[in-house]
């Protein structure tokens, strides 16, 4: 079974701080995952920096892949192993290739 990792709201996703943790806020207004320390404070805000970053650069990473791809196949290796691993990688990732 594909599951599909597209965001699900508009991006960018920023980082808040709050007194009781952070929130991770979609651009849709009102749009918002609370995320309250329960051990390690430095952690979570770490936690919370790389989600941010990590759905921020989703549709650039797919569009990078996609373009390999492209670039693979105008050299004639659309069958090497880069090609199948960004397959696998866009596969995994919910994306057609």
């Amino acid at each position: 079974m594909e599951t599909n990792h597209k965001p699900a709201t508009a991006l960018p996703w920023r980082k808040e701080n709050t007194n009781s943790g952070y929130f991770l806020a979609g651009a849709t207004p009102g749009y918002f995952v609370e995320v309250r320390p329960t051990q390690d404070a430095k952690q979570v805000k770490q936690d919370a920096a790389y989600i941010v970053t990590a759905c921020n650069a989703y549709p650039e990473l797919i569009a990078k892949l996609k373009r390999c791809q492209a670039a693979l196949r105008a050299n004639g290796a659309p069958n090497c192993e880069a090609m199948k691993e960004s397959t696998a990688l866009l596969a995994k990732l919910g994306e057609a290739t």
